[in-house]
């Protein structure tokens, strides 16, 4: 099941990379809504994905129902990161229409940002302690 984990956590990782390098060059066609958008969202479940392999790789091999609650967890996670991820193109459209800057704009999206990045950080940090736990 470990092989799974690490199988699946690289691919999802490898592939919001592939998107990440598709979407970060704008070359001035794409509006700045759209961009924030897709790297917002590309980029954190980059982040989550490379949080959870290295939670992999760092534990033992564990039985398989232990290795189903670290992929039941990273799931949700990936999900809320990318979610919250898009929140960043509420930024990028009130920057774009209402012609403010980065922080004028960012109290548009700030409350989910923060909701949405603190139940993922909330998830995760909980996950290393329980690898952590039974770990040791």
């Amino acid at each position: 099941m470990r092989a799974w984990n690490l199988i699946i956590t690289s691919l999802v990782g490898a592939f919001a990379l592939m998107l990440l390098a598709v979407a970060a060059p704008t070359y001035g066609a794409r509006p700045l809504a759209h961009w924030a958008l897709n790297v917002g969202a590309y980029s954190t479940v980059l982040a989550t994905s490379l949080f959870y392999l290295l939670l992999e790789l760092r534990t033992p091999e564990f039985p398989s129902k232990r290795q189903v609650i670290i992929l039941l967890t990273y799931l949700p996670v990936t999900i809320l990161s990318a979610i919250g991820g898009a929140f960043w193109g509420v930024v990028g459209h009130a920057m774009e229409t209402q012609h403010l800057h980065f922080t004028a704009a960012l109290p548009y999206a700030v409350i989910p940002l923060l909701t949405v990045y603190s139940l993922v950080l909330l998830t995760a940090l909980l996950t290393f302690l329980y690898v952590r736990r039974i770990s040791n």
